[in-house]
């Protein structure tokens, strides 16, 4: 039996490996890609290897600049640290280290329903497997750096449900508790597992209901408390605002048109985990409005959720195996329902990972009953169905891993069905704008502005008053076309639609430098940072223009708030070494620049430098440490 549990085992992670491989295998050679910058090596903190790890568990996700990716997620940032001690930054390695992640998670998760549901044949629970392996929602999550969040959280909340469902002894509770804290710390939807398998060991009749609901909620409640004290140890208070072109409920909580949009979210997701058709960056306001009791679907998927409510507490009561779905499908769905707090975007895709383990209970639950009930002849009409349905399922992710080469591939794959989506537009255009300003761009940048002039244009037959879409205009016709007089136009069109907008004052401040107008550039550049005090990028830029114009003494004030609001980070020290040269002081620079070197060791030619000054100041010793 041991022998046979065993070469199930093997079978599956075979399955899993050759499946992963072909469906994901490119990735290994895709570089960094949209929000990878908030833990990976281009991070500042993750950039200082072992070094920075005390301050990876003691500070925000992001800095005070990027509110919303400010909660506390350190064990991502942990492990990028590790990798970046051991390779330096290598994409190469980073995204194999996710395939495995991602492969450890399905067989974990072969592992949870293999327990929970023993009676089935071992073919379903590969049947589930599959599923849940090839199913294109999980494609956010494996290609995309960032994302490897979702993938830790699952693995170490999967470990820990499974090491205590085999075992409720002492050594197994202890285990898994510390386990779920790790899942906890790599993203806070983890709290799903506790609740799920204190409810499936009091519905295995192992724990009594009083012991299920201690272990249930209090660990939880423990670990987001844990969280929550950690987080309010910040220099900085966190922000965290959900806008009404991102989402439409805001403004709306708690009317009955939110509980109608949530309706509606609802069967969305269930279309994306059971009929998947387009996948895109951004769901939004387009895709999923303010709605209405009016609505078919709203009516339909209110009356299927509050059936699978009365199914599944009934299902407890009776012991039926189908409330342990139905129980995995509420809560783990349950902190992105948009119900208790509200989703920029409304979905996304990565937020369903855990839920399509959902779809593989239910898919092999069906067949299971369906073996049962009908004669073999129909059996057999179903394996060929279910084989074509896994065939679909493995070319929409395939045909999806393309999407996520870069950014831009990822834009261009979704643009065509987000055209009259205005925010869709502006992401749009920001990938564009991030794409023109990489000095290793291998797209063309000629074609890149034609983009850019087209989908601004489109967004402002969207929305006449755009703002953004005036910003990138004005950035495109003054830095890249050099017709500063028409960028200038655009980004005082902007100016009077907000007057204190920073990036607007910023570009104005890009365009009168541009002009060779500098003495203006400055004041647009210092009124930006008033609006914007933490955006390292403007200070750095605001502290070199001062020193442009030899008022050296505000070029330093700016580099003390710097060495403030960003103490750990190598733009400032790089901009503290440049006030320095302004002030012909080669020594004190080049000591700046060291500091940049030991926060960001990639600065090849910043290392050069320092190692030709120790040359010509015939200290070998520096040198041959630079060198």
């Amino acid at each position: 039996m041991f022998l046979l549990w065993r070469m199930k085992i093997l079978y599956a992670s075979l399955l899993c490996i050759c499946t992963i491989l072909i469906i994901y295998g490119k990735t290994i050679n895709f570089g960094f890609n949209l929000d990878d910058k908030l833990t990976t090596s281009i991070h500042p903190s993750v950039k200082q290897g072992l070094k920075g790890i005390p301050e990876i568990f003691t500070s925000p996700y992001m800095d005070i600049n990027e509110p919303r990716y400010g909660e506390y997620r350190p064990i991502a940032k942990f492990s990028y640290a590790l990798e970046y001690a051991i390779w330096g930054e290598n994409t190469k390695a980073s995204h194999i280290i996710n395939l495995l992640i991602y492969l450890l998670c399905c067989i974990l998760f072969y592992n949870l329903l293999k327990i929970q549901f023993a009676n089935w044949h071992w073919l379903l629970h590969l049947c589930a497997l599959l599923f849940f392996a090839v199913h294109p929602l999980h494609v956010e999550a494996v290609a995309s750096l960032k994302n490897r969040e979702t993938l830790l959280a699952f693995f170490w909340g999967c470990l820990s449900a499974c090491i205590l469902l085999k075992n409720q002894n002492l050594l197994s509770v202890m285990l898994a508790v510390l386990f779920f804290l790790i899942a906890v710390m790599s993203k806070l939807e983890a709290v799903f597992f506790p609740v799920y398998t204190a409810y499936y060991l009091w519905f295995a009749d192992k724990w009594s209901s009083k012991k299920s609901i201690i272990y249930g909620v209090s660990l939880p409640v423990f670990g987001v408390a844990l969280y929550l004290s950690i987080q309010s140890t910040f220099q900085y208070p966190l922000v965290f605002d959900i806008y009404d072109y991102e989402n439409s409920i805001v403004g709306h909580q708690y009317s009955l048109s939110h509980f109608a949009t949530v309706a509606y979210i609802l069967a969305y997701n269930l279309k994306l985990i059971f009929l998947p058709s387009k996948y895109m960056f951004f769901y939004g306001v387009t895709e999923i409005g303010l709605m209405n009791w009016k609505n078919a679907i709203v009516w339909l998927s209110s009356l299927v959720h509050f059936l699978l409510l009365a199914l599944m507490f009934y299902g407890s009561v009776k012991r039926h195996q189908y409330a342990l779905l139905i129980f995995f499908y509420f809560f783990s769905i349950g902190l992105y329902m948009n119900l208790l707090q509200l989703i920029p975007g409304m979905i996304g895709d990565r937020l369903l990972f855990t839920t399509v383990g959902f779809g593989a209970l239910a898919i092999s639950y069906f067949i299971h009953h369906f073996f049962k009930r009908f004669d073999k002849k129909f059996v057999y009409l179903l394996v060929p169905l279910i084989s074509v349905w896994f065939l679909f399922l493995s070319l929409k992710s395939t045909n999806r891993v393309n999407c996520w080469e870069d950014t831009l591939t990822l834009g261009n794959c979704d643009i065509e069905h987000l055209q009259n989506n205005y925010i869709a537009n502006i992401i749009y255009l920001s990938f564009i704008e991030t794409e023109l300003k990489n000095p290793n761009s291998t797209y063309d940048k000629n074609e890149l502005v034609d983009t850019t002039i087209k989908y601004a244009n489109q967004a402002l037959a969207l929305k006449a008053n755009s703002l953004e879409a005036r910003i990138h205009l004005g950035y495109v016709y003054c830095n890249e076309l050099d017709l500063i007089e028409k960028g200038g136009e655009y980004l005082f069109e902007a100016m009077k639609i907000k007057p204190t907008h920073a990036k607007t004052l910023f570009n104005l401040g890009l365009c009168f430098e541009k002009k060779g107008e500098l003495s203006k550039a400055v004041k647009f550049y210092d009124a930006a940072n008033q609006q914007n005090k933490y955006n390292i990028e403007l200070k750095s830029k605001l502290a070199i223009s001062y020193c442009k114009i030899n008022d050296l003494i505000l070029c330093k004030s700016v580099i003390d708030e710097m060495l403030v609001s960003h103490k750990n980070h190598y733009k400032t020290y790089l901009t503290e070494g440049n006030y320095y040269l302004f002030k012909k002081d080669t020594l004190q620079a080049t000591l700046s620049y060291e500091k940049a070197l030991y926060y960001n060791p990639d600065l090849l030619e910043l290392k050069e430098m320092i190692a030709q000054y120790y040359l010509s100041e015939n200290n070998i010793e520096k040198y041959d440490q630079f060198k």
